[in-house]
């Protein structure tokens, strides 16, 4: 499908996901940074049209936060999958910028309002428990 042919929340999620990477690139300070994970949140904006539409037009969710979401989960998912420790309960030098990545999305899913500041720390919490018991 061609750009223009895609529906029009879809198109300003790509735009937020190419902004965005630029400001993980200023704010994390990762060798390992999002980089990895953009072509993955492509994808599933793209892929997930009806899903990326719906959340943008009906749930209300901003681009930005919609592609933030979507970063943490799918960061969340690589770090406790242990494919990113060197052994168990440690982090690769990959995994620990990929946890910086994570809590910068956590920061601004408080700032869009789509979490509380409580919500974002028991999610860091619950993400550390994994690693720490994952590898």
């Amino acid at each position: 499908m061609w750009p223009f042919n895609k529906p029009k929340e879809v198109r300003a999620a790509v735009a937020a996901l190419e902004i965005e990477a630029e400001k993980y690139k200023e704010a994390v300070n990762a060798l390992f940074g999002v980089e990895a994970v953009l072509p993955q949140v492509k994808a599933v904006i793209e892929d997930q049209a009806d899903k990326t539409v719906h959340s943008i037009k009906s749930d209300g969710i901003s681009p930005r936060a919609l592609v933030h979401l979507i970063i943490s989960n799918i960061v969340y998912e690589r770090l406790t999958s242990g494919a990113l420790h060197v052994y168990r309960g440690t982090l690769s030098k990959e995994g620990s910028d990929m946890l910086k990545v994570f809590r910068f999305s956590s920061e601004v899913l408080v700032t869009e309002g789509l979490q509380s500041a409580a919500e974002a720390e028991a999610g860091i919490e619950d993400l550390e428990k994994q690693i720490k018991g994952t590898g």
